[in-house]
């Protein structure tokens, strides 16, 4: 065959950054087997835990896989050949790069070595290209479909192999799995008692948070950077979450997400802030709107849980 390209792959979401760049391609990957890609977002659902504690990774990735029939096997692909084999199986793949020698990533091109992967799901032999997903640079939340240069994804993946890749395979072809185990929603919903504890564990902190805020510099700089990792990831999970399958099909939870990760980065901004340049000025001069903007995200975060339950 000349040519073959993979139906059902596309790039769906926006301003968003789903953990890596191989989980962000696998979440595109899978709409080959007709499997919303979205799905695998609901791992970015947490629950909040004490003292400006994340409980994260609500179902192991082996078992998410299991349960949307899918699976990965670890494989080299030293040549055009090897691809263009697989993808006539019906395999997606996601090869394993060294962007150092990756003529497509002008941004480590020839400059920094880093492991990167690119979703690979058609090529054209007379063209001598892949078909490929993949981001334009470090940092970047846009993915897009591109045609790329076969030998120079062949080339940088062989590089990758010979040097900073630390496994014996470089890259890993996505295959359809057995069904087994619960779906990740199916956890989420039975677990009414952690949503409980999050609403609780989340107005505590909320309340520290106010008492730092009122103590001022002596207890900020001792929490400031804990308090910046925090609304950091507790922003980068509410934003994941709100492009999930569970913003799609709840249009009001989509809302609400938004609006709750634009908190979370406000207070993410103001603590970073303060971590590099020490100066508490603007927290004197804003600290009643600041407690009334930690009193508003956790009434978000509340209602958000409240609605949750009521999927149950």
């Amino acid at each position: 065959m000349q040519q073959n390209k993979l139906e059902g792959i596309q790039v769906f979401g926006g301003q968003f950054w789903y953990q890596s760049c191989f989980y962000h391609e696998l979440m595109y990957a899978v709409g080959v087997w007709g499997i919303d890609g979205r799905e695998l977002l609901l791992q970015e659902f947490i629950y909040y835990g004490k003292n400006f504690r994340i409980n994260k990774n609500i179902m192991p990735m082996g078992k998410m896989y299991r349960s949307l029939g899918i699976s990965l096997q670890h494989v080299n692909v030293p040549d055009f050949e090897t691809a263009a084999e697989y993808i006539d199986k019906g395999f997606p793949l996601l090869i394993g790069v060294d962007n150092f020698y990756y003529k497509a990533r002008t941004d480590d091109y020839n400059r920094i070595h880093a492991s990167h992967f690119v979703l690979v799901y058609g090529y054209d032999q007379i063209k001598k290209i892949f078909y490929v997903i993949d981001h334009e640079y470090n940092n970047s939340y846009i993915f897009k479909e591109k045609e790329c240069d076969a030998e120079d994804i062949i080339n940088a993946s062989r590089k990758y192999g010979e040097g900073i890749c630390k496994r014996k395979h470089t890259s890993l072809l996505l295959k359809r799995g057995k069904l087994s185990g619960e779906r990740i929603y199916d956890r989420i919903l039975a677990c009414p008692e952690l949503l409980e504890q999050s609403v609780d564990n989340f107005e505590n902190d909320m309340n520290k948070l106010k008492y730092y805020l009122k103590a001022g510099e002596k207890s900020l700089s001792k929490y400031c950077k804990k308090l910046s990792a925090f609304f950091y990831l507790a922003n980068r999970k509410r934003t994941c979450l709100k492009e999930s399958i569970l913003g799609e099909m709840y249009p009001g939870l989509k809302d609400l997400l938004d609006e709750i990760s634009n908190m979370h980065a406000f207070f993410r901004a103001v603590f970073l802030k303060l971590e590099w340049w020490q100066d508490y000025r603007f927290i004197e001069k804003n600290r009643e709107m600041l407690c009334a903007k930690a009193d508003e995200l956790q009434e978000a975060e509340k209602k958000f849980f409240n609605e949750v339950k009521t999927l149950l």
